[in-house]
């Protein structure tokens, strides 16, 4: 798994990131990623679509509205899966996940949505991603990976922080008492 990290992205440029990102990685690399998992503020529905024409696999969390969660929680509960997420430390490994396929703007074809309830959030996670024969808990599992790795990297840098300001070294800008959003392994 390669992390990418970029924290100097200006609001105008963040639409386009993931596709410099992978134009970048194929000029590296001579060949496009097989698979990303990033953060839905990088990209576009047609962004996601070329992602798809160019065969690369991708997962993000999707950006929820109201009549999303007005539509899912019009489900039955036949349609949704008890499932187990086998690696992830966390006390809600046994999520339902209602998977779908849906109709995206500026999006060719049908793109899937796993929605994921149960993970200890008030409100559902959602999931878009364009591999359509994994298995949801698979694909779940996947992203809960990303964000398992996201909050190491925070508690790292917490530390980091926390130590320079108890050594009395100069903390770097942000530092110690900077309210952070912590996320949870699965998103939502």
């Amino acid at each position: 798994m390669f992390f990418h990290a970029h924290g100097e992205i200006r609001r105008e440029d963040r639409d386009d990131e993931i596709v410099r990102f992978v134009e970048y990685w194929k000029e590296r690399t001579g060949h496009y990623p097989e698979e990303l998992v990033f953060d839905s503020k990088l990209t576009t529905y047609r962004n996601l679509d070329r992602l798809n024409k160019l065969g690369i696999a991708f997962m993000t969390l999707r950006r929820r509205s109201m009549k999303m969660l007005v539509e899912v929680a019009r489900e039955p509960l036949s349609a949704w899966r008890r499932t187990e997420l086998e690696r992830v430390p966390r006390a809600y490994r046994h999520p339902r996940i209602l998977d779908q396929r849906i109709e995206l703007s500026q999006y060719q074809g049908p793109c899937r949505q796993l929605v994921a309830a149960d993970l200890g959030h008030e409100q559902p996670t959602f999931l878009l991603t364009n591999p359509m024969r994994r298995s949801a808990a698979k694909l779940v599992e996947r992203y809960a990976q990303r964000m398992v790795i996201e909050n190491g990297i925070a508690d790292g840098i917490d530390s980091l922080l926390s130590d320079s300001q108890v050594s009395g070294r100069p903390s770097l800008p942000g530092g110690p008492g900077v309210p952070r959003r912590r996320q949870s392994p699965v998103g939502g």
